[in-house]
């Protein structure tokens, strides 16, 4: 019985699909489907890193995933709103698809958070990112033959416009970034600002001292003179007057005769209660500058100072976090004993971190985490205490994509993650490692660390499989070669491969077998931003890879080819395939021999030896060399014996 309902279910749902009247209905679902799916993939891998905070994980993939299938719904009924109803019944117009985004994109990606009034991190890094491949789209349309501008679209314009659009393009930008930070620095993202804000001697105060010089030490910048030098103290901005029956609790407590510790320390139990959410900044406010103004010594003050954090804490107001923290911590580096709160001042900056990391704000969160005080001789800290901050630190500066300050952190752990016992924390850093060897594209790297983890039984299977992918794609985008063979192999091994989508891709490489232009497309489609980078010479990593394998491939097929042949098979033009084999071959990537004079590639059998310069390339040249050399060797020897034979016979 249960079987047959079945059936008969799977058949009702078949004659729907196939129904065209519910085309349009089912498309709109897809479209959704396929938004919050892509959204899961792109933001997981970055979310990843926060995994024992479960909520941020959820919170940044749910938003990210939410947002595009919000805008792929309202896209996909704007569209088939005006195919239906336009001006052309039943007919798509020409302009539908931009009508369809212009609304999408202001209702999705337009709009503010309610909470905090401010515009979502994610969302600008997905419109920057959009804005930038449009304007590259479009400079290429414009110089495109056939639908470009007259003049600039045909020769022999469109040759020189493409081959100095890139080098005017990238001077014109780093002179207008330099423009901007020189005079209005305030205007740029405060990423960027921080990595170029270095006075001429070398000091950065756009950042923390020990931030500023390791970018000092790798940008030599010297942009800005020294008057401009970050040095201020933190100035304590002014309050508004408390709520009515705050100021009349202040005034009891202030009057009061005797330990005023307990008081205070009431007032705030009692703050709830005392104060409402429109004036609880202002209040809180209020008592420092009230418990603070009283002489309390530093025993009773500090008392009281850690029952204001945990009372600032308990009222789970981010933005209160954020303003009522940065003030207090203004008024303790103003305090003559102000080594004395080095703990509460950790305490809050933690907080207020917490409070960036909920807003989406990494980039002030990790600001805030790198000022706590690890190293003081006052504050006994334990190793497991700096790797909990510094591993805080790393994975903000990875959400923002700054892998060069996440990386001085990671060096500083590997310091003493070996003294580290907590499994989670030794997890975070392995990870963390991973992504930021994959932003640097050291990839055969990233992806042994990222098959590591996938072992690890500290994470969900879900987890493991996702990290098994990770590391398949970095194998699959690393120089092709021995090193990235034995990856292949020991990722085509693991028998948890064939679950993944990537399966196919991984098994045509380590198989070495060619790749057709489809089959990459569609791997393409599952890598981040940064993996489809464009190189120096103006291909992708994931091109240079695929170009690289088929050249494997191609050594597998063939004995000799012409390098026009090879071109053709690679995709290249013949010198582009000369240059690529030649590299592989003098890497110790590719065995085989060339002769340039022929235009023709001879490979040898066998694997590569993975060292600098072809193995079998090296044995025959060095016969031949050997062979020169006998030969000069033995040249005297023959001009003597011919001078010999001549005068005897004379």
């Amino acid at each position: 019985m249960a079987s047959a309902a079945l059936e008969g279910v799977k058949n009702a749902l078949e004659v729907i699909v196939r129904d065209p009247r519910y085309h349009d209905l089912l498309s709109l679902l897809k479209t959704a489907r396929n938004g919050a799916v892509y959204g899961t993939k792109v933001r997981f891998p970055h979310a990843l890193v926060f995994r024992h905070k479960v909520s941020l994980v959820l919170r940044a993939t749910r938003h990210h995933a939410s947002n595009l299938a919000r805008f792929a719904v309202i896209y996909k009924l704007t569209t088939l709103a005006l195919k239906h109803f336009g001006s052309t019944p039943g007919k798509e117009g020409p302009y539908d698809t931009f009508v369809g985004g212009l609304i999408g994109g202001y209702f999705v990606f337009g709009g503010r958070s309610k909470r905090s009034g401010k515009i979502s991190s994610v969302n600008q890094q997905i419109v920057i990112y959009v804005f930038a491949r449009v304007m590259l789209a479009l400079a290429r349309i414009a110089v495109k033959p056939g639908s470009g501008f007259p003049g600039v679209s045909s020769e022999p314009l469109h040759s020189k416009i493409n081959h100095y659009a890139w080098p005017a393009f990238a001077s014109l930008s780093w002179a207008m970034v330099m423009l901007i930070f020189r005079y209005h620095p305030e205007e740029l993202q405060s990423s960027l600002r921080s990595s170029m804000t270095l006075t001429p001697s070398g000091h950065c105060y756009g950042t923390t001292n020990r931030v500023g010089l390791a970018l000092s030490q790798k940008l030599h910048l010297a942009l800005l003179p020294s008057s401009n030098s970050h040095t201020q103290s933190r100035r304590v901005p002014f309050t508004m007057a408390p709520s009515t029956k705050v100021a009349e609790a202040l005034t009891i407590a202030q009057s009061a005769a005797g330990e005023k510790a307990p008081i205070y320390e009431k007032l705030l139990a009692d703050i709830p209660n005392l104060s409402s959410p429109p004036t609880a900044t202002d209040d809180l406010n209020a008592i420092v500058d009230s418990f603070f103004g009283q002489g309390l010594g530093v025993v009773g003050t500090r008392s009281i100072l850690n029952t204001f954090i945990a009372t600032l804490k308990g009222l789970k107001n981010e933005d209160l976090w954020i303003e009522v923290g940065n003030r207090t911590l203004g008024i303790l580096s103003s305090q003559p004993s102000s080594s004395s709160f080095i703990d509460a001042s950790a305490t809050l900056r933690e907080l207020i971190a917490t409070a960036h990391e909920y807003n989406e704000d990494f980039l002030e969160a990790a600001k805030v985490l790198s000022e706590i005080p690890l190293d003081s001789s006052q504050r006994k800290i334990t190793d497991e205490e700096k790797a909990t901050t510094w591993i805080r630190i790393v994975r903000n500066y990875l959400e923002e994509d700054d892998s060069t300050a996440a990386e001085m952190y990671i060096n500083k752990l590997k310091n003493i993650m070996h003294d580290v016992p907590n499994q989670d924390l030794n997890l975070h850093f392995k990870l963390s490692q991973a992504r930021i060897q994959d932003a640097k594209r050291d990839f055969l790297s990233a992806s042994q660390r990222y098959h590591e983890i996938s072992f690890s039984s500290a994470i969900s299977e879900e987890e493991r499989l996702h990290t098994l992918s990770m590391a398949i794609k970095c194998a699959v985008l690393a120089p092709a070669g021995p090193l990235r063979s034995r990856a292949l192999g020991r990722l085509y091994k693991d028998e948890r491969s064939v679950q993944l989508a990537e399966f196919g891709i991984l098994e045509k490489m380590f198989l070495n077998r060619l790749l057709s232009p489809a089959e990459v497309d569609k791997f393409a489609e599952g890598l981040q931003p940064h993996q489809l980078a464009k190189t120096s010479d103006g291909s992708t990593v994931l091109a240079k890879a695929v170009v690289e394998h088929n050249l494997l491939g191609a050594s597998r097929l063939y004995n000799n080819i012409k390098f026009e042949a090879l071109g053709y098979l690679l995709g290249l033009d013949a010198d582009k395939a000369e240059e690529t084999t030649a590299r592989m071959i003098e890497q110790g990537r590719l065995v085989g021999r060339m002769d340039q004079l022929d235009g023709i590639v001879w490979f040898e059998g066998g694997e590569a030896s993975g060292e600098k310069g072809s193995g079998r390339a090296e044995l025959i040249v060095g016969k031949e060399m050997r062979s020169l050399a006998q030969d000069v060797e033995n040249f005297p020897v023959s001009i003597h014996m011919i001078l010999v034979s001549t005068f005897s016979l004379c």
